[in-house]
């Protein structure tokens, strides 16, 4: 465990470290030399980044090198990075050693995740909110009795105490809008509020309630309608996952609307060439794109759950063929491009001298599909090149078509949607987008859209036997709910609450999360890191009564039922029955 190449607070390590380039921190791949003004030293830091990349290329190998997942996370590093981010001021003025950035660029797999988000809310948003993310991770590690940085998200926008002293809160700004149409003043909001460094605050008209749960609650607004099949016939964004007008039960615009969920996310649907809709569309990738860094930048979770690829491609990441396999919405696209590929691979391995045998020949034209011309498969309007619908795909020239449905498919198709996004997100966060590239595709598909599993135990998702797992989740939602104000651990309707939520499957638990705090996701890091935490109040004796909620402080009004069915049953009118409600009590 050598560090003195990386380490720039110490002896030696601080002559290699001043050697680094002064662009360091702005490559965001790829090596840098780190070589020093003394031949031992200089030698040691390109050994110490030798074994970097030896290390990374492993990580990249190993589900062919073992069955069980191996772990390459340093803790030595982790903790010499989150002591460096412990002090505002060395923050704040960017005084931070080069090496926490580069080796968290570059080497991610040495630090947790949770070490990796720190960094990242520490430098990607400006000095007051680097200076706040400092002060909640300070307070979330106090209160939870840890020395060490927790490194969850603290997520919280109440009252900060670090080891110094708050600095300050920052600043609301509050925007009173009307829930109807919601992208209109989703636009509306996001014109007059990207840039700004103050906190987005949302209050809706006619209503009095304001605050943490209303603002998750927007956003869950927002998120819901740009994944609605109708809203998505209007403006087709995403490659839809099922016609919503074959389903009764969707046709009407007064009803609720299913939304567009598929395996692997959301994915760009291809624009029509020349249409008059495009420039809506990009205006809605642009909108989208400002949302997420909002969210991001203010600690709500975006309940949109975008496709691994598309989010590797607006982080500026080439596309693979092997990156839209888990993309059920482009259906069987992907794997007839991979059987073309291997075709060709298998055509040019054959022998000079056998490329003009008949019967080879023959044998590998029956593998093209009849009828397969220079468009793109899934949509015969779409010509990857001029004239292309009358140039049927032969075997001569499967290698050109196989180029160029893969460049429409990885490239063209999506880059006008990506730059959309792209230039929505730079509208509120410069440094942000950049600094994404501290996460894989996976962790920020998860940093931005939470756990839409709602696992109120994470460590269960794996574990076999649904006994197993409930009694786990039990256990994890005793301890992890707040028992306050009538209530306490061991009190038998407390228990109840638990024992009905461990029962409940994801579409409960998402109703149920909507309904206590505004959004149907958890955060990252499950409900632990919700905060501030779930709270039970009790509220009256009545069976008759209702269970209310309070969003902003998270608190559940449960009145005392009298047994696990009557909780049951009134809890779910109570969630059923309160959406599009919200009310000072």
């Amino acid at each position: 465990d050598r560090r003195r190449g990386l380490e720039g607070e110490e002896g030696g390590g601080m002559k290699a470290q001043e050697s680094v380039s002064s662009n360091a921190d702005e490559q965001l791949l790829g090596p840098v030399d780190v070589v020093g003004s003394s031949g031992y030293l200089g030698k040691e830091a390109q050994t110490v980044q030798c074994l970097l990349l030896l290390l990374e290329q492993l990580s990249r190998l190993q589900s062919w090198m073992s069955a069980e997942p191996i772990t390459w996370q340093n803790a030595s590093l982790a903790d010499k990075l989150s002591g460096a981010l412990k002090s505002p001021v060395i923050v704040a003025a960017g005084l931070l050693p080069k090496w926490c950035r580069h080796v968290a660029l570059n080497f991610s797999l040495l630090l947790p995740r949770c070490v990796r988000e720190h960094l990242f809310y520490c430098t990607a948003f400006g000095v007051s909110r680097a200076v706040h993310a400092i002060q909640e991770h300070d307070s979330q590690s106090t209160i939870n009795g840890v020395t060490s940085p927790t490194g969850e998200r603290g997520g919280g926008r109440g009252r900060s105490v670090s080891n110094g002293g708050a600095v300050g809160m920052l600043r609301k700004e509050r925007m009173k809008i009307g829930r109807e149409p919601v992208l209109k003043y989703a636009e509306r909001v996001m014109k007059m509020h990207a840039g700004h460094r103050s906190v987005l605050d949302i209050a809706f008209r006619g209503e009095r309630g304001f605050g943490l749960g209303v603002t998750a609650e927007w956003y869950s607004l927002v998120a819901g309608k740009l994944q609605c099949p109708l809203e998505n016939q209007k403006v087709r964004m995403w490659h839809p996952g099922y016609d919503a007008m074959d389903d009764q039960e969707y046709e009407e615009e007064g009803k609720p609307h299913k939304p567009l969920v598929m395996s692997g996310g959301l994915y760009p649907s291809v624009l029509a060439p020349d249409a008059e809709e495009n420039s809506q569309i990009l205006r809605r990738f642009r909108l989208l794109g400002a949302l997420v860094a909002q969210a991001l930048q203010d600690r709500h979770v975006f309940p949109l759950i975008l496709s691994k690829a598309f989010i590797k491609a607006v982080m500026g990441l080439p596309l693979l063929l092997e990156d839209l396999m888990d993309v059920s919405a482009l259906g069987s696209v992907p794997k007839f491009i991979q059987r073309m590929q291997e075709l060709v691979e298998r055509l040019t391995a054959i022998p000079a001298e056998k490329r003009c045998d008949p019967s080879v020949i023959s044998e590998l034209s029956e593998e093209i599909p009849m009828g397969c011309y220079f468009i793109y498969p899934a949509d015969p309007s779409i010509e990857l090149q001029p004239g292309g619908l009358d140039v049927e795909v032969t075997l001569e020239n499967l290698p050109q078509y196989v180029e160029l449905v893969c460049d429409w498919l990885l490239r063209r198709s999506i880059e006008k949607q990506v730059a959309a996004f792209r230039a929505g997100f730079l509208e509120v966060g410069t440094m942000a987008l950049d600094l994404l590239h501290l996460f894989s595709p996976e962790e920020v598909q998860h940093l931005v859209a939470g756990d839409s599993d709602v696992m109120w135990c994470p460590a269960t998702a794996s574990v076999a036997g649904s006994s197993t797992r409930y009694e786990s989740e039990m256990e994890a939602l005793h301890r992890l709910l707040v028992p306050q104000h009538g209530y306490t651990r061991t009190d038998p309707t407390f228990n109840l609450l638990v024992q009905a939520l461990a029962r409940m499957g994801p579409a409960d638990r998402r109703k149920f999360l909507s309904f206590a705090t505004g959004c149907p996701h958890l955060p990252p890091g499950g409900l632990a890191a919700l905060q501030p935490p779930l709270t039970v109040m009790r509220r009256s004796d009545n069976d008759q009564d209702l269970t209310t909620t309070s969003t902003c402080f998270r608190y559940v009004k449960l009145p005392a039922y009298s047994s696990l069915e009557v909780l049951e049953e009134r809890l779910q009118y109570s969630m059923a029955n309160s959406a599009g409600l919200i009310d000072m009590s």
